[in-house]
């Protein structure tokens, strides 16, 4: 652990920023505006943030599809 943080935490973490950086690239934004995409997404969908970073990095979803409109 560095510094008394759970390993989890680090790795939910750093997969929170992969997951930025792959929807940033793929709709050609900044990460802020990637973790606005991301959070949108999983708040229409009801699902956790930290599973759609993992099912992103993953790859188990393209990033393309946390940038569609809700109506996609």
């Amino acid at each position: 652990m560095a510094a008394g943080i759970p390993v989890y935490v680090i790795t939910a973490k750093a997969r929170l920023d992969v997951a930025r950086g792959m929807v940033a690239e793929t709709a050609s934004s900044t990460v802020g505006e990637a973790a606005r995409l991301l959070t949108d997404f999983a708040s229409r969908r009801h699902v956790r943030l930290a599973e759609t970073a993992y099912t992103l990095v993953t790859r188990a979803m393209e990033p393309a599809v946390v940038g569609r409109s809700p109506q996609s």
